[in-house]
């Protein structure tokens, strides 16, 4: 009855009857590769070099019960003692064949487990639920969850039962695959039907699924489950959903189960505070990350090379590179060797206040100090010189990096393309662009951006448009940022027709303008004085439920003064006084200019008091007076 219903479970979360269907008669893995691989090829004589010498049962039980462990160096070695094994008289039993296929998935040579496999019982060995439970975890690896369900049909052909550890696997499959929703529902469903108990692992799979997509109150609740059950939640678990609280900023939640872990004589681990301590600084609460450093000292867990690097990056934020490289002083002092990320990060400190010669110093330091540069400490150097507007210097480590090997990033090729258009230097960008798409790297929508904004500050139209188009080619649908790009620069190139065409191709694509389109609009309709089609845009802001800011009324306001037309802006006047918005210092100097030449007690004298503080209109009224 048992396995009936532990059949049943597996029927219902097998992902897809189809592919079931679709198996080879008998064993469906024996003809796996046509389902999912191309076969490895096995070496049928093997390098004797590559093999151990093993003269007994007694040497081969060892090897494997050590590679289960630590996994081989190389996968032709375990190849190799496959087929040594395979040659033994009587043939080993399966334990040992399932330590070979352990250490062999500890290598992530999935596929080739799952080759193994097939010869193993090509060989006439028995298999047990060990083999099948490691072959699960292959095709789970490899974002197969249904081939792993499929297993399930061998564990009864077997006459094996799946156990809590089966299930688990196939949970975790899920988690990886980011069908965490369908683990759950594995997890509550095992429950329901009570066979099978959920073990710490199970419980630990589920949270760190519910944490990796964003629903820390489920992985909450779900410990609270396991503690009304009588199991008692480990240190990673606590971790798990202390560090997504962090990463939520919600700190105080995250201190409360830290208090909870020490009354539940649960001892938090140096991941455990990492989380903490980065959450506090994130969250610009430097002394309370101090007093986690203190607490967690004084209960002999000391912090590593993660949890200074983070008090680095926290003290760069704040613009104290001298306290960080202090840091770095310590860690030494305390025998915790400063990585390439400890001594970047410093880097990016200096860069940040334009401090370059400290920040190529310390760049230059790390070979002294027996460390590579890497692409990240190339990045950030390049991108503080770009921000200064030392393109030369940019374009010598841009250089200097590829002749070292180390291959440049998007991220790379958007901080030169960003610091050359800053220097008007577009021949130059459009050759850094050509360059990266014949390295490989594909643009991303940040390329495009940076492209098209510098194109039209330079008054390069037609190269715009040419990147617009290259855009579009590549796949890439553009979002709000670009059609605001595009939209402003064709609005000040005087080019109303084509921004009012791109607007309304926008709104034809059933995308809603945000406000900064909106704005960026109406002021390319107010410049060329279209103020009545600037008008109706205003109005239609309100029914397409994007309600004009100040920002849009300071707009249209100064276009119907300079138009004259005073009746216009007392309505619009009257509309900003009832939406307790304020004109700006420009619009408010236009209205005051206008003033004398309306009179004293006119209605718009009374409006524009009613606008600025009590201070400020008896400045308007004596400006009246003079």
């Amino acid at each position: 009855m048992r396995t009936r219903r532990i059949a049943a479970v597996a029927l219902i979360f097998s992902p897809t009857t189809t592919a079931r269907n679709n198996y080879p008669k008998g064993n469906p893995f024996v003809h796996h590769h046509t389902l999912l691989f191309h076969p490895t090829h096995f070496s049928t004589n093997p390098n004797p070099t590559d093999v151990i010498a093993i003269t007994n049962r007694q040497q081969l039980q060892k090897l494997l019960l050590e590679k289960a462990k630590t996994g081989f160096h190389k996968l032709d070695h375990a190849l190799s003692l496959f087929h040594l094994m395979a040659r033994f008289r009587p043939l080993p039993s399966v334990i040992d064949f399932n330590q070979l296929l352990t250490a062999v998935a500890k290598m992530k040579e999935y596929s080739s487990v799952i080759s193994l496999y097939k010869e193993i019982r090509e060989l006439g060995i028995p298999i047990n639920e060990y083999t099948s439970n490691i072959l699960i975890n292959c095709f789970c690896r490899l974002n197969r969850v249904d081939f792993g369900f499929a297993i399930l049909g061998i564990f009864f052909k077997c006459g094996c039962t799946p156990t809590v550890t089966t299930f688990t696997t196939l949970m975790n499959g899920y988690v990886l695959e980011g069908n965490t929703s369908d683990a759950v529902n594995l997890f509550i469903r095992l429950i329901e039907y009570g066979d099978i108990e959920p073990d710490a692992i199970t419980y630990g799979t589920i949270m760190k699924g519910l944490c990796k997509v964003g629903d820390t109150a489920m992985a909450i609740q779900l410990l609270r489950s396991m503690q009304k059950r009588n199991y008692r939640p480990n240190v990673v678990m606590y971790s798990t959903i202390i560090d997504n609280l962090c990463k939520d900023g919600n700190i105080d939640d995250a201190l409360r189960l830290l208090s909870e872990m020490s009354e539940s004589d649960i001892v938090p681990d140096v991941v455990t505070y990492n989380s903490l301590v980065d959450g506090l600084c994130k969250s610009g609460r430097g002394k309370d990350a101090a007093r986690i450093l203190s607490y967690m000292t004084e209960r002999n867990i000391f912090p590593d090379v993660v949890t200074f690097n983070m008090l680095i990056k926290a003290l760069c934020m704040e613009g104290r590179t001298e306290e960080a490289e202090g840091i770095l002083q310590i860690m030494i002092r305390r025998g915790e060797e400063p990585n390439v990320i400890s001594y970047s990060t410093l880097m990016d400190g200096y860069c940040l206040q334009g401090h370059m010669k400290k920040a190529k110093e310390v760049f230059n330091s790390l070979v002294d100090k027996g460390l590579e540069h890497d692409i990240r400490s190339y990045n950030i150097l390049i991108n503080g010189f770009c921000n200064k507007m030392n393109i030369g210097e940019a374009m010598d480590l841009f250089r200097e990096m590829s002749r070292k090997g180390l291959k440049p990033t998007t991220s790379t090729y958007n901080t030169l393309l960003k610091g050359l258009l800053r220097v008007r230097r577009c021949n130059a960008a459009d050759h850094m662009f050509h360059e990266m798409m014949c390295s490989g790297l594909n643009p991303d929508i940040l390329t495009y951006r940076i492209l098209l904004d510098g194109f039209f500050k330079n008054q390069k139209l037609g190269k715009a448009v040419e990147m617009f188009r290259s855009m579009q080619d590549q796949g890439i649908v553009p979002d709000f940022v670009i059609y605001l790009i595009i939209i402003n620069g064709m609005c000040k190139a005087g080019k109303i027709e084509d921004a009012r065409k791109l607007f309304s191709t926008f709104l034809a694509k059933g995308l809603k303008p945000n406000v900064k389109i909106y704005n960026t609009m109406i002021s390319g309709l107010c410049k060329k004085a279209l103020l009545d089609e600037a008008e109706e845009l205003l109005l239609q802001m309100e029914g397409d439920g994007c309600p004009p800011n100040d920002v849009t009324y300071n707009i249209v306001v100064r276009a119907f003064l300079k138009r004259g037309d005073i009746d216009k802006v007392k309505i619009l006047l009257q509309e900003i006084i009832n939406r307790k918005f304020s004109p700006d210092a420009f619009t408010m100097s236009i209205l005051v200019d206008l003033l004398p030449a309306e009179g004293e007690d006119s209605e718009l004298l009374k409006m524009i008091q009613s606008l600025v503080p009590r201070e400020s209109s008896k400045a308007v009224s004596q400006t009246l007076r003079e």
